[in-house]
Formats: structure tokens, sequence, C-alpha cells
């Protein structure tokens, strides 16, 4: 699991902790130690509303928590690139991305390296797959959405991604019995093998090859075997096409927004067993207040969004 259930927002910014802590320890000596905090922490902000607010309430957590960070204000993903610098930097450990990022297969715009984590919180929907479930180091906070409603779409792209591949798969199939027939032959071949790799001529030879073995695994195949085998590849590659469809129509679907990115922030900082300050109350309620205005969520969703705020202020 790469994406952040709503109730585990806590363990992302644990991880954030972790990388600005071991930071500061290696590379900071202790003499310089009160003086200077190592920057950890690169944050990429969209400038609409919602991330500005979602961004005070983050930083003022970075504060408090000692870690060292720069923020860095985007209005377009060229600018993520063009900021590539800060990446490269060995003491960067985390990269945070505020209302972007989230809808872009994140590793195009950055090089991951395996000490650097990336955290999403973008209400922009819909959200790329690939932030959501391949790597561990993309950890997109979900707002319900994903744990919820996208169960189909997760086994889909799963079995696309993860699955054997159908042709693969049949050329595999009884690849054992020909393994004591192609021995001799690879043995008798392999100079000549050499040779035609170093002319580039190699896989014009695999074709064929691969062609002969399947005829002859057909020949001398059982026929009621034979048969069984053609409908499970054809089970396979309808089940293959339909998760296909699947997530076609998810990307296709239009654009909508989700949790707003401030309100996000102010979870974290109640997991965080931090009270509700008014600060961080006001920047939620304006953060989700600017999505309303700008009629990205609709009366519904915002009366929800009202009721807990509600709730907030009167503690």
């Amino acid at each position: 699991m790469v994406y952040v259930p709503v109730d585990r927002y806590e363990e992302a910014y644990q991880r954030i902790l972790a990388g600005a802590h071991k930071t500061n320890h290696t590379t900071i000596t202790a003499a310089a130690a009160s003086a200077t905090i190592a920057t950890t922490v690169v944050v990429f902000a969209s400038i609409d509303a919602d991330s500005i607010c979602g961004l005070r309430i983050l930083t003022s957590l970075f504060k408090r928590d000692s870690v060292g960070h720069k923020v860095i204000p985007v209005t377009n993903y060229a600018d993520i690139q063009a900021a590539g610098a800060q990446v490269a930097s060995r003491q960067t450990r985390t990269l945070v991305f505020l209302n972007c990022g989230g809808q872009v297969d994140i590793q195009d715009l950055v090089a991951l390296r395996d000490d650097l984590i990336v955290v999403i919180i973008d209400s922009h929907r819909p959200l790329n797959l690939y932030n959501v479930y391949w790597n561990e180091q993309v950890l997109c906070l979900d707002d319900g959405d994903v744990e919820n409603n996208m169960g189909a779409l997760r086994s889909a792209f799963e079995d696309i991604e993860f699955g054997s591949d159908v042709n693969a798969s049949d050329n595999e199939s009884g690849e054992d019995e020909d393994d004591d027939q192609e021995e001799e032959e690879d043995d008798d071949n392999a100079a000549g093998a050499k040779r035609r790799s170093s002319n580039g001529d190699d896989g014009a030879e695999e074709a064929p090859r691969q062609a002969r073995k399947k005829r002859r695994r057909a020949a001398d195949m059982d026929p009621d075997e034979f048969i069984q085998m053609q409908r499970a590849r054809a089970r396979k590659r309808e089940q293959r096409a339909q998760n296909q469809q699947l997530i076609q129509a998810y990307y296709t679907q239009g654009s909508y927004y989700g949790q707003s990115c401030a309100l996000s922030a102010l979870v974290l900082s109640e997991q965080l067993g931090i009270p509700p300050s008014p600060d961080h109350v006001w920047w939620a309620t304006v953060g989700a207040t600017s999505q309303f205005v700008l009629q990205l969520i609709d009366a519904d969703g915002y009366a929800v969004v009202v009721a807990r705020m509600r709730d907030l202020v009167k503690r």
C-alpha cells in the first residue's frame, strides 16, 4: 500500500521526521547543530488559496518539530522540473507537493533516490494511479476515495502492471518439455549465436525460434489440454481488456476535486495530537471555502466541511 488512508496521515509525517532527524544527526557537527538546521524538506506549493492555507498549517508543524524546509511556489509542472536542482542535494530527504503532482506520474518529474520520499497532498482528481499504487517512496494522501471507492480499479491496475503477460505466459508454458532438446541445440549454436549478437542479429533469430517451439508444443499436446489452454488464454485476454477499459474510463471521466489541501493538513495536525488552534481552523476554513467559491465542490460537500469546522470552533 503506497497511498495513505485518511486515518493514517501521521505515518507519512513520521517518515518526514525520520528523514529530517537522520540528516541533522549525520551531516551537521555538534558545534553547528545549535545554529544550523539542514533543509531536509522541499515543498512545491501551488499558488491557489487552498494550497497556501495548507502550507501555513504544514510549515507551522515543521517549525514546531525543527524540520528545516524550503518552499518553492509553482504554477505548472515546468516549474517543478526547473527546480530539480533541489532534489540533487543529498540533504533533501522529502519532497512535498501541495495541490500539484497528484495527476501525473511524479517519477516523470523527479528522480527518486533510495533515501528520498515524496508526499502528495493534492485535491485535484483523478489521481495518477502510479502515485497511488506503484512506489513505496511515493505517499499519496487519500481522503477516503481511494480506500472506499477504488477497489476494482486497484485490482485492474495491479493485474495489468504485476500480472503475467498473456503472450509471455504462453511462451513460458511447456518450456520444461523443450529444455533437454533445446540444450543440445544451444550448445551447438553457442559460437554462432555470439557472433550474431555482436552483429545485432540476435533479435531476428529469436522470433522464428520461439515460433518453432510454440508449434512443437502444440503438436505434442493433448487436444483437450490444448483447447483448455486456449480458452484460458482467451479469458485472460478478455479480463485484461476489461481492466484497461476500466482504467481508461477512470482517467477520462473528467476533472473533479477531493478534500481540501488545507483540510488535509488540519487532519494531520489533529492526528499528531495538536489541539486545533484558531489559526489552523481559520486556514482550513478559508482553504475549503475557496473550493466552494470557485465552484470546485458542490453545496453538499461544503456543508460537510462547515459542520466539521463548527464542531472545532465549539471546542
